[in-house]
C-alpha cells in the first residue's frame, strides 16, 4: 500500500517538513503479514505552538489484490502544545526599591507573561510580610491579573506608607504569583522582594570648625 502523511483540515495544523518529516512510502505485505511499522519524525523546536495535527492516508494499492477500507484510511495525530505556548509568568526583576516618601505614595510591580502569548489567561498574586508589616508600611494587595492574546505585561500597584521616622533601617515585604489559570505556567522568578527604604527629614550634623588663627605673612625687607 501507498502512505502518505497529509495536512489535517483543523486550522492547527503540523507543516509537512517543518514540524514533521514528508513522507510517502509503499509499504509491501508479504503472504500472512497483518501490520507493517511505518516511521514519522516529529521535528523539536524552542517556538512556543499550540496543538498541532497531522494525519497520514493510505492512499492506493498498486497490486489491486486488497482493497482500501474507506472508514479507517486515515489517522489522524495530535503533536501536543509545548514550550509553554500560553505563557510563562515572571516578575520583571528579583527586587524593587522604594522610599517611603514617594511622591505617588506607591511602587509599581510588572507582571511578564513570557514565551508564548496564546489564549487567555491570568495568574494570582498576594503581598506578604518579612520586615515591613502590612498596614504599617504598606498596603496590603491581592488580586488576579488577566492577560488577553497577545498581551504580554501587566503591572500591580501597591500602596507605600509613609511613618515620618528620621532613618529607620531597610524594611522589606514580599510580592509572590499564585495559581496560574488558563494553561500558563509559573516562571523561576515567581516572588519578587519590595525594599522600603526610610529617611524622612534626614539631617547632616556639622562639627563647629576649630579656631582659626590668622598669621600674617612676614614682610621681606629690600636693602
Amino acid at each position: 500500500v501507498n502512505i502518505a502523511t497529509q495536512p489535517s483540515s483543523s486550522p492547527e495544523y503540523a507543516l509537512v517538513g517543518s514540524d514533521i518529516t514528508p513522507a510517502n512510502d509503499t509499504v509491501s505485505f508479504a503472504a500472512g503479514d497483518t501490520f507493517k511499522p511505518f516511521y514519522i519524525t516529529v521535528y523539536g523546536d524552542a517556538i512556543p505552538e499550540l496543538n498541532e495535527v497531522f494525519a497520514i492516508a493510505i492512499t492506493s494499492v498498486p497490486s489491486g489484490r486488497a482493497a482500501i477500507d474507506p472508514a479507517s484510511d486515515e489517522l489522524l495525530f495530535t503533536v501536543l502544545k509545548n514550550d509553554d505556548a500560553n505563557g510563562r509568568f515572571v516578575f520583571s526583576s528579583a527586587r524593587y526599591e522604594v522610599s517611603e516618601t514617594v511622591a505617588s505614595g506607591q511602587v509599581v510591580i510588572t507582571v511578564v507573561r513570557e514565551a508564548g502569548l496564546f489564549g487567555t489567561v491570568s495568574v494570582q498574586y498576594a503581598t506578604s510580610d518579612n520586615t515591613a508589616v502590612a498596614g504599617t508600611n504598606y498596603v496590603a494587595a491581592s488580586g488576579t491579573l488577566t492577560f488577553a492574546e497577545g498581551e504580554s505585561e501587566k503591572n500591580v500597584t501597591i500602596g507605600i506608607l509613609d511613618q515620618g521616622a528620621n532613618y529607620v533601617p531597610e524594611r522589606n515585604f514580599s510580592l509572590s504569583l499564585g495559581s496560574a489559570i488558563g494553561g500558563a505556567v509559573l516562571g523561576t522568578q515567581s516572588t519578587s522582594l519590595v525594599a522600603v527604604q526610610s529617611c524622612h527629614h534626614c539631617q547632616v550634623a556639622v562639627s563647629p570648625l576649630s579656631t582659626i588663627q590668622v598669621i600674617d605673612e612676614p614682610q621681606v625687607t629690600n636693602r
